[in-house]
């Protein structure tokens, strides 16, 4: 197996056993990017992914608005400091109810939203932005240097990635991590990947809380 972000070569290390009795197995790559994620061939299909989603309960509550300002509120500081205007965001994977561009839009910045289920218009995918947000998404899709390398493409020069993922602290952890017990959630990123996606992609990174990362 290659490795879905690197390409490099992978190797096995943990395997566990679903409700279905199936045997999963999860991948670390052996290069230097070190992505964990599922074997591809026990990806959900379309509408399994779809259902799952549709039990996720993003509304507008404090506890949910006080886990994403964590992100907001970084990447506002870092805008108000840019002292550009007529900033335009996209938030990449919003989900159902896109309560992070509500945020932002009341911080005073313009929002366009796309999420591939929820907000599936691709015309916002055709201009560039001043920033992006991805929160809880990374995890999820099943080609990360596609993505990737779709979001470096998507934003302006001199542009802002705001991401939140839970970020794995070592492959001997993995077992008792509770992250992999969500049937969507594929790939797994240490901050190593992490670093590992900035120097690739020629951005700068900053992780100013835990989980939470800029890239510039």
């Amino acid at each position: 197996m290659n490795c879905l972000l690197c390409g490099s070569q992978a190797e096995i290390f943990f395997s566990k056993t679903n409700k279905q009795n199936e045997q999963l197995d999860y991948w670390l790559c052996q290069g230097d990017c070190k992505l964990a994620f599922l074997d591809p061939s026990k990806h959900l299909s379309n509408a399994e992914e779809r259902a799952r989603y549709d039990e996720h309960d993003n509304i507008a509550e404090a506890g949910y608005v006080l886990f994403l300002e964590r992100l907001t509120s970084n990447l506002v500081s870092y805008l108000e400091s840019s002292e550009k205007e007529n900033l335009i965001g996209l938030d990449f994977g919003c989900g159902p109810n896109p309560v992070l561009s509500t945020i932002i839009q009341k911080a005073g910045y313009s929002m366009n939203n796309y999420d591939p289920y929820y907000f599936p218009d691709k015309s916002v995918l055709k201009i560039q932005y001043d920033f992006i947000t991805s929160t809880e998404v990374l995890e999820h899709v099943y080609r990360p240097a596609e993505v990737i390398g779709q979001l470096q493409s998507l934003l302006k020069p001199g542009g802002i990635l705001a991401i939140m993922t839970e970020t794995m602290l070592s492959p001997e952890c993995f077992a008792d991590w509770w992250y992999h017990r969500d049937v969507t959630h594929v790939c797994f990123y240490s901050e190593e990947t992490l670093h590992w996606i900035a120097d690739n992609q020629g951005w700068d990174i900053t992780i100013p809380q835990k989980n939470v990362v800029l890239f510039t």
